[in-house]
Order: C-alpha cells, then structure tokens, then sequence
C-alpha cells in the first residue's frame, strides 16, 4: 500500500485515484489515514470508543461549521481518521463493536 498525502488514504496504484496525484509514498507510523466516513453522532461516538483504547483520532466535517450550524449536527457527516500505525487495531475494534451490534439486532428478530 502507498499513501496520499493529500487525500490522506491508502491507495494501492502509484497514482492517487481520488486526485490523481502521483507523488504517492510509502506511509509512515504517524500519517493520518482515512478510516471511515460516518454521520457526525456517530463519529463522536466512533472517536470516544478509539479514545478509550488509546487511538488517537480526528474528524474532518463534510459540510463546514458554518453550514453544520445553519442546518443542525444531525445533517453533518464526518470523515475520521487515525494514525497509519493504528489502522489495523482500530479496523479491528471497531469491526468487533458493529458485529456485536448486528449479531443483537439479528436476535431480536
């Protein structure tokens, strides 16, 4: 895998397919990598979770302040992000925490 610096993600090609930039690189322990995108009350929830496991994280909204204050936080989503030497581990909290989710919800039915 080969990281943008720009787009902050894993691209597996020697050119980013999201912005075409072909100054890709080998990713280092601390460059921030895209996780996932999610609804903003999700992502908070999302951020609390990796926080309380020792991964640091951040998110970047998709609207802006100034849009997510006119509209209200349930419109805003966000991407959130984490250091490439935590990707693997927080992949793998946070694939455990949403089996265990559906696996509920699948009871319930």
């Amino acid at each position: 895998m080969l990281y943008c610096e720009k787009c902050m993600k894993l691209v597996e090609e020697s050119k980013c397919p999201n912005c075409k930039k072909s100054k890709v690189r080998e990713p280092k322990v601390n460059d921030p990598v895209f996780l996932l995108f999610e609804k903003a009350i999700t992502a908070a929830a999302i951020e609390e979770i990796l926080r309380n496991n020792g991964i640091p994280s951040f998110q970047k909204g998709l609207l802006g302040s100034g849009v997510t204050a006119y509209l209200g936080y349930n419109m805003e989503s966000s991407y959130i992000y984490v250091p490439y030497g935590e990707l693997d581990r927080a992949r793998e909290l946070l694939g455990n925490f949403f089996e265990d989710e559906i696996d509920d919800e699948d009871n319930n039915t």
